[in-house]
């Protein structure tokens, strides 16, 4: 049975949040790091008022609504490393939904098991996300436009109750209707995202598991710097560089270097704790990546570096057993 002190969140109340966001960030109301102020978040919780009625569990007030946000944006940035991986991935506008070749799919899960939701949960607020964490929309060579639809309904529980919870949703599990079709959810020219009445139901596609991962995509508006894989890796390079000059100059000593760096991830709370642990086990041991951390001044940029460093090790035990 679903806990009554917990908000219950539909792709219509998705919509309606983000669609809101969209305004305020267009209003001005958004903080440097794609986050919002107070204000911002009190308005959603008044634009959600009495959906509890449709939804069932508690009001969605304004401490739920920021931390729904949270959820939704770890998964979008997990989402985007995907898309962003380079050969073989792509993005199907039609359906949502990450694309990848079946050989593809197969290698990427079996070193990320808790990953493979994403080989056919869609993500149908993907643009609309990306329009407030980076201003832009994905297009480019990775997308994909097949003439199917096949679209999820994603229904969870959310129990955030203040600014520190990062562990945004719970998903429900809920009957898959066989033969159900549905239009993804759009941002149409009016500045209005329109949700379809008849949803595929399946399983929850914004959730967030202990190993939801942040990543990224880069959007078309931004200057070419090659594939995604390309991206990442001028992004290492880059703070690789900024790091050696941390090591040769600078006032801090190494475990001072190392709390700080600590202090930064937890205060952008943009990893589970699951991450959060192995981040820091990776400070621990190396503290070019505190000084890596410590030298991006993106809070998305820096999340997806410590989720690409946290790939790498990954893969490095992996290639080791």
């Amino acid at each position: 049975m679903s806990d009554p002190s917990k908000a219950r969140w539909d792709a219509e109340a998705d919509a309606v949040l983000i669609n809101f966001l969209l305004d305020e960030k267009a209003a001005g109301r958004a903080t440097s790091n794609s986050s919002f102020k107070e204000i911002s978040w009190t308005g959603a919780a008044e634009k959600l008022a009495g959906s509890e009625e449709r939804t069932g569990g508690s009001p969605k007030t304004a401490a739920k609504c920021k931390g729904r946000y949270r959820a939704i944006k770890t998964d979008y940035n997990m989402v985007r490393t995907l898309v962003d991986k380079g050969s073989g991935w792509g993005w199907d506008h039609v359906n949502k939904v990450v694309t990848a070749t079946p050989d593809v799919w197969d290698a990427y899960i079996k070193a990320h098991p808790k990953n493979e939701k994403w080989r056919k949960d869609s993500f149908p607020l993907y643009d609309e996300v990306g329009q407030i964490v980076n201003g832009t929309v994905a297009t480019g060579a990775h997308t994909y436009r097949p003439g199917r639809q096949n679209q999820e309904n994603r229904e969870s529980d959310s129990d955030e109750d203040d600014d520190e919870d990062r562990n945004g949703s719970q998903s429900q599990n809920t009957p898959e209707t066989s033969g159900a079709q549905a239009l993804p959810v759009a941002r149409q020219s009016s500045g209005t995202i329109t949700v379809p009445q008849s949803i595929s139901r399946k399983r929850s596609a914004i959730e967030l598991d202990d190993d939801a991962g942040a990543g990224g995509y880069t959007p078309s508006q931004r200057k070419k710097a090659g594939s995604g894989a390309q991206g990442m890796s001028e992004i290492a390079s880059a703070v690789n560089n900024l790091s050696g000059s941390f090591n040769s100059s600078t006032t801090y000593a190494s475990p001072a270097r190392r709390q700080r760096a600590i202090k930064v991830i937890q205060d952008d709370g943009l990893l589970s704790e699951d991450e959060e642990i192995k981040a820091f086990s990776l400070i621990r041991k190396d503290i070019t990546i505190a000084d890596a951390i410590l030298a991006i001044g993106s809070e998305d940029r820096r999340t997806r570096f410590i989720q690409h460093e946290l790939t790498e090790a990954s893969a490095a035990r992996g290639s080791d057993l």
